[in-house]
């Protein structure tokens, strides 16, 4: 019978870290969403609301009250979280609701960088100098980084997928 070489520690953090990334990634989806979804369920909780309500405003053209939009974008936060956090990617249905949760994230974090835009004087200094407001915005690239990992796992074929060279040099299969 054959012995695996003990794996230094930072094969072993390698290793972990690839097994992990998407659960990693999920929860730091989940926990951004759930958190800042339910602070802006309680008006005056959240310090970017105001800037949040009037781009809500703009993009709806004025058609719905501000208090409308803004607890509307707090539950659909919170769902995200909430499927981030319990959706079974394993099973094809819970593939399915991540798929379109991802979707969602993407049309949410893209909508969340026109303040950049939209509200100069909230959100920059001078030029490439952000306010408080605009570095709550660019944090997001993170969230769509993240996006992105959980994307690879859920839009790809995961019992297809091959493991990473590196795990396969060491004779193990990624944990997907």
């Amino acid at each position: 019978m054959a012995t695996v070489p003990a794996l230094s520690l930072p094969a072993r953090c390698q290793l972990w870290c690839e097994r992990h990334r998407v659960l990693l990634a999920r929860a730091a989806i989940g926990i951004v969403f759930f958190w800042f979804g339910t602070l802006k369920l309680f008006p005056g909780l959240c310090d970017v609301e105001p800037l949040a309500q009037r781009t809500l405003v703009v993009l709806t053209l004025g058609l719905l009250p501000p208090p409308v939009l803004v607890r509307s974008l707090a539950v659909a936060e919170c769902c995200v979280g909430l499927v981030m956090f319990f959706a079974p990617a394993r099973l094809r249905v819970g593939r399915q609701i991540l798929r379109l949760t991802l979707v969602a994230v993407v049309v949410q974090l893209t909508g969340t960088f026109l303040p950049l835009l939209l509200f100069r004087a909230e959100t920059w200094k001078h030029p490439f100098v952000l306010t408080f407001a605009g570095q709550y915005i660019v944090k997001n690239v993170a969230l769509l980084s993240a996006a992105a990992v959980v994307g690879a796992q859920v839009f790809g074929d995961a019992d297809h997928l091959p493991p990473p060279p590196n795990l396969r040099a060491m004779g193990r299969e990624p944990d997907i």
